[in-house]
């Protein structure tokens, strides 16, 4: 029999005497004749190696299927070139990128290249234009899955660095917070948890109210900066989160707390990275915390590093893993700085975009 031929197996049911009658036919020659084609044995086949047989079949059915998959995607981006159709060229490209990171044939890792080629292509036509928004997050979560390219939360708690990307830096104080309570109070302007702003008629309420807060933020800052580690200023600490229920106040205590009692269930800690967006240099602060069993607790801050307000409109956007809208914020005008707070399980992923006008910004986080 030649190399190249297919051999089949062909499993029937039946009597040992059957069996018996099937042997005697083969050892004949008289089966082959019967069937048409030439039959290299029989035998006894167990149920296990039956279920293996099975899984095996399946198993060639599904690389098959990936190989079809596979020409199929690249014969359409023969027909869907780049420059004629950016949009489907794209989406072939992340298609053709998942067939690659789920393909049984070939070397495991040349695959994974090759579907983390396809993925940083198709995100090259999926920019960050608003005309389909949800398919980049998508595109960015498949090569998630292959490329580690992901700013992963969790490993924070590790205080391990190696693990923090290029770019990002510690942090153990809230530079927006901290930037609008070096600023003159102006009392016709109250500022809501997040940040942003709102013009009222001038009050005495609404001075004290930014007096208070100011004092207070600054209380949880300098816990945090006298470098004491001592017993005392730990539990004056865990006893202001328990009380706290002033948002910014509450993570700079935390934020305090991770730089004197790292390990405590209550600290938080934060990374920063800088970033140039439409000519303005803008940071942005990602602070987290453990919430309740499996879940992270997420403050993300934005400010400017050159002016003293940022530009309204300024939007900061966080997109689930299916690329849908979670939560979103626009800066006002004279807004030092806008944030956001949310949660996440672990392990889940999700994009924040910042956003002016027609250019943008996309960072990639795992809880």
């Amino acid at each position: 029999m030649s190399k190249n031929k297919r051999r089949n197996k062909l499993v029937l049911e039946g009597s040992k005497e059957a069996l018996e009658y099937l042997q005697a036919l083969f050892e004949s020659g008289e089966l082959s004749e019967w069937l048409g084609v030439e039959v290299l044995d029989v035998g006894v086949v167990s149920e296990s190696q039956l279920s293996e047989t099975s899984d095996e079949r399946i198993r060639e059915e599904q690389s098959e299927n990936l190989e079809v998959e596979i020409k199929s995607y690249l014969y359409a981006l023969e027909i869907h070139t780049r420059e004629a159709f950016p949009e489907q060229w794209a989406e072939i490209q992340t298609n053709l990128g998942n067939a690659y990171e789920q393909r049984i044939r070939g070397d495991r890792a040349e695959n994974l290249e090759a579907a983390i080629r396809c993925y940083s292509l198709a995100s090259e036509i999926r920019t960050r234009d608003e005309a389909f928004p949800q398919d980049r997050v998508m595109t960015q979560n498949n090569q998630g899955g292959a490329d580690d390219t992901w700013v992963h939360l969790s490993r924070w708690f590790q205080r391990n660095t190696r693990n923090i990307l290029e770019g990002w830096e510690y942090e153990a104080e809230l530079k927006g917070t901290l930037f609008w309570a070096a600023q003159p109070i102006n009392p016709a302007v109250t500022r809501s948890a997040r940040g942003t702003t709102s013009t009222s008629p001038t009050t005495h309420e609404n001075e004290t109210s930014n007096e208070n807060q100011n004092k207070g933020f600054e209380v949880a800052l300098k816990l945090g900066q006298d470098n004491n580690a001592s017993p005392e200023v730990i539990t004056t600490l865990v006893n202001s989160l328990e009380t706290c229920e002033n948002e910014e106040i509450f993570w700079q205590l935390a934020l305090s707390l991770g730089k004197l009692a790292p390990d405590s269930p209550q600290a938080a800690i934060a990374q920063r990275k800088q970033m140039e967006l439409d000519e303005l240099i803008i940071e942005l602060l990602v602070a987290i915390k453990q919430s309740e069993e499996g879940k992270v607790d997420i403050l993300l801050q934005l400010y400017s590093m050159e002016e003293e307000y940022l530009p309204p409109e300024l939007e900061l956007t966080v997109f689930d893993e299916s690329g849908e809208v979670s939560t979103k914020t626009m800066a006002q005008e004279e807004d030092s700085y806008i944030q956001m707070r949310f949660v996440r399980s672990l392990g889940e992923r999700f994009t924040v975009r910042i956003s002016l006008e027609d250019d943008s910004i996309e960072e990639y986080f795992l809880a």
